[in-house]
């Protein structure tokens, strides 16, 4: 029997049980969406033609080398933020899903996708993704997991796994803590967002090579630079992936 002590719930041998955890990632995905409904009015306010430009050319520049992984394919991008890849994708993917947790993003998504027939976007409430399991031919996240703690992001490439079909693709990114700039804000406190909820986490090629594997995914391939740009491949495992700590 549970006993409730306040927002607590406590099982008989007095451990805690799940629901403060629950209840903990739940408002941590609140914050998310909050701190990026206020990035996306910012940016869309105050950039410079010069970002601007900058960024339109690296969505364009990823664009080009995810074609082929989407060509003709059931496609989940996950962050799918203000709708920018996707409707450059749109062209080539047989059928197109955008989630993310920003209502700001998606009614941006939304103005640069109408018209798309084979493009839908759902905001997120959950960390667990709305779609069946093996629902899509490949997965894409791009500057989406870096915003997240390890733990949140290995639970978001878990979701993954689960909605992509075996031998599926996935295609991510995630800051690569040897890039010098990174270096130079880690190591500076007036250039590091931190505490911010959605500040930027680091990660190595070591830590990529290490934790795959117990997600139930191959690494096919990973080029570093300003970021690691990763694919993988969804692979059969003896036990389930979600159980690997």
């Amino acid at each position: 029997m549970r006993r409730g002590v306040g927002a607590l719930a406590f099982g008989p041998d007095g451990r805690l049980l799940p629901r403060l955890k629950d209840g903990a990632a739940r408002a941590l995905l609140r914050a998310l969406a909050e701190c990026w409904d206020v990035s996306y009015d910012a940016h869309c306010r105050s950039d410079e033609p010069a970002v601007a430009e900058a960024r339109e050319a690296e969505c364009a520049a990823a664009a080009a080398s995810l074609r082929p992984l989407v060509r003709g394919r059931r496609v989940l991008e996950i962050g799918c933020g203000d709708g920018n890849l996707l409707s450059k994708l749109a062209p080539h993917a047989r059928r197109l899903e955008g989630v993310d947790v920003s209502p700001a993003a998606l009614a941006l998504a939304r103005r640069r996708c109408r018209g798309l027939r084979n493009v839908r976007l759902r905001r997120l409430g959950r960390w667990r993704l709305p779609f069946a399991d093996g629902a899509f031919d490949a997965v894409l996240c791009r500057r989406t997991l870096s915003h997240l703690d390890p733990e949140a992001a290995l639970a978001v490439l878990r979701e993954a796994r689960r909605v992509v079909k075996d031998r599926g693709r996935l295609a991510f990114d995630l800051a690569h803590l040897y890039d010098a700039d990174y270096l130079e804000v880690l190591t500076t406190p007036a250039r590091s967002s931190w505490p911010s909820p959605n500040r930027q986490r680091f990660w190595t090629p070591g830590m990529v090579r290490a934790v795959l594997p117990r997600l139930g995914l191959r690494l096919d391939s990973l080029a570093t630079g300003r970021h690691l740009e990763i694919r993988a491949t969804r692979v059969s495992t003896a036990r389930r992936p979600d159980a690997a700590t």
